[in-house]
């Protein structure tokens, strides 16, 4: 028997999409409605917004209210509510999620990493994201 050459896997990010099968809505309604708040409010009636960052690998978003939940975020729905405090910091009401514009690239020099590397806060650049990776003799 042959071995037959594997396909080449794109890296990428984990975001909800990667990680789970079912939509990112109806996971987080069922959550949300699992912990006691209810049905959701539409997402049409968003309000605010959040920022996703990257922790080991995985675009986040953390509740700002102090009970800190954090989700896998999903760039195909970029809405969150916390399914936790309910975003009681937001009157209850979803967040609009922002990605940084340069996700792609960000997502190119992160996966050249360790997972436990792969991390993007809110401010950093692509360019000194790269930066740290040449320092640390990753090409």
């Amino acid at each position: 028997m042959m071995n037959r050459p594997r396909p080449h896997k794109v890296p990428r990010l984990v975001s909800h999409e990667v990680w789970r099968e079912d939509s990112y809505l109806s996971f987080i309604t069922g959550q949300y409605q699992h912990n006691g708040h209810g049905i959701a409010p539409p997402i049409t009636e968003a309000r605010g917004v959040i920022e996703a960052e990257v922790n080991h690998g995985r675009w986040l978003v953390i509740c700002p209210a102090e009970c800190g939940q954090a989700v896998v975020a999903s760039m195909v729905s970029p809405f969150f509510i916390c399914a936790n405090c309910g975003s009681i910091e937001n009157n209850g009401m979803w967040y609009h999620i922002r990605f940084p514009p340069e996700h792609g690239l960000i997502t190119d020099v992160l996966t050249r990493r360790k997972i436990h590397n792969q991390n993007w806060h809110p401010g950093e650049s692509a360019a000194g994201l790269l930066a740290e990776n040449r320092e640390h003799g990753i090409f």
